[in-house]
């Protein structure tokens, strides 16, 4: 019951979870008085529509394959050669895209090795990329292994309530969740494996249009102060200003730049707002240990890509102005009119406190589900399930 209540945690959370264990053998002995035991002890299970769909589609995942620990090595290949489609095929067959029959048919063929990029996160265009053929080496027990991982990450998590936002980071997806159902999708850009994009739960307390960006200083003095002693109209180019100790802007005349470096630059820098500003024309504010947050971006062309891992570890999101306007509909309660799109297009800075804050939880789930039990699997783009996966299954 615990384990199906707050998962399977190899931790000492005995001290924190003292009060639920000792209301669980009530629970129990109720539950067979009134002989429902069985249902009241899988009610027990989390209440996240994605951790239903999951659950659910695990049984189809069964009982379409077989599992077998049979990792098929596709990595190393030059090209695509006689033996390597049949190798191809053989997985396309073992996880159901494809069938013994059909396997010697090339367009039969090509549209099953499209159907399995599209359900793991992949460009759906039938060739045998670096990507796919790293996912087609699982084998179909790693991926339950992956499943039942992904499953014991929703117990693990706090019930997320009936309205929030949810990132899930693998899935580059921002979802929008009211009344339990999800209402708005939209792409988002996460943090590089160096700089991940950090798992937690917050409340949007804050909207910014037309934001400035206060460059964080390890990005400062590692990514922008040498571009700015190699080229010295960085700054102006980039609508950058240097700033003093007091806040106070300083010249770049003013600085001996031969004797400075990342030991001894007491500046900030700060960029204007535009829509060339590195955090594009809005911002989402949530209290958190990380200082990362969701933003617009100008390199609007990075979301057509599939593997969208490019930040710093804060969220860049695709149509910010729509989510802006979601929640400003939903929990402003303000009777003040906001028109987000006029602030936005005239180059407005505005701060808009949201007095019914909104959830919003960023987490790791490389799989999910839709209600046609269909499982998408994502790359594990912070290698993250292998060690889980070995604590979890031993």
């Amino acid at each position: 019951m615990i384990h199906l209540n707050k998962g399977i945690d190899y931790s000492d959370t005995a001290s924190s979870t003292i009060n639920y264990i000792n209301s669980l053998p009530e629970y129990l002995l109720n539950s067979i008085k009134k002989r429902n035991l069985v249902k009241n002890i899988l009610s027990l299970q989390p209440k996240h529509t994605d951790y239903i769909r999951l659950q659910s589609a695990l049984e189809h995942y069964l009982n379409k394959v077989n599992l077998n620990d049979d990792d098929i090595d596709l990595t190393d290949a030059k090209g695509e050669s006689e033996i390597e489609r049949t190798k191809v095929a053989r997985v396309l067959i073992n996880f159901g895209y494809l069938s013994e029959s059909s396997a010697i048919n090339d367009t039969i063929y090509e549209e099953a090795l499209k159907s399995f990029q599209k359900f793991h996160g992949l460009e759906s265009n039938g060739k045998l990329d670096n990507y796919t053929r790293k996912a087609l080496s699982r084998s179909t027990l790693y991926r339950y292994y992956q499943i039942a991982l992904n499953l014991n990450r929703f117990r693990n998590e706090q019930e997320p309530g009936d309205n929030f936002i949810y990132v899930n980071i693998p899935a580059y997806k921002l979802k929008v969740f009211e009344e339990s159902k999800v209402r708005k999708v939209f792409n988002v850009i996460v943090g590089k494996p160096w700089t991940p994009t950090p798992v937690m739960s917050s409340k949007i307390e804050k909207i910014v249009t037309n934001p400035f960006w206060n460059v964080p200083k390890r990005i400062t003095l590692y990514e922008i102060l040498p571009k700015i002693k190699e080229d010295s109209s960085y700054l102006k180019r980039n609508r950058f200003k240097l700033l003093d100790s007091n806040m106070e802007i300083t010249k770049y005349s003013d600085i001996n730049w031969d004797n400075t470096g990342a030991d001894n630059f007491n500046y900030y820098i700060r960029q204007d707002a535009s829509k060339s500003n590195a955090l594009g024309i809005i911002k989402f504010l949530f209290p958190n240990p990380y200082h990362i947050y969701l933003h617009d971006t100008p390199s609007k062309k990075l979301f057509s890509r599939n593997i969208r891992a490019f930040s710093h570890g804060c969220v860049r999101l695709q149509n910010p102005d729509q989510l802006a306007e979601y929640i400003i509909n939903t929990h402003f309660k303000n009777r003040e009119n906001i028109n987000i799109r006029r602030l936005l297009e005239n180059g407005i800075h505005r701060e808009i406190e949201i007095d019914n804050p909104l959830s919003i939880h960023v987490r790791y789930h490389t799989c999910e589900a839709d209600e046609q039990n269909n499982i998408y699997f994502y790359k594990d783009i912070y290698s993250k399930d292998s060690n889980q996966i070995e604590a979890l299954f031993n």
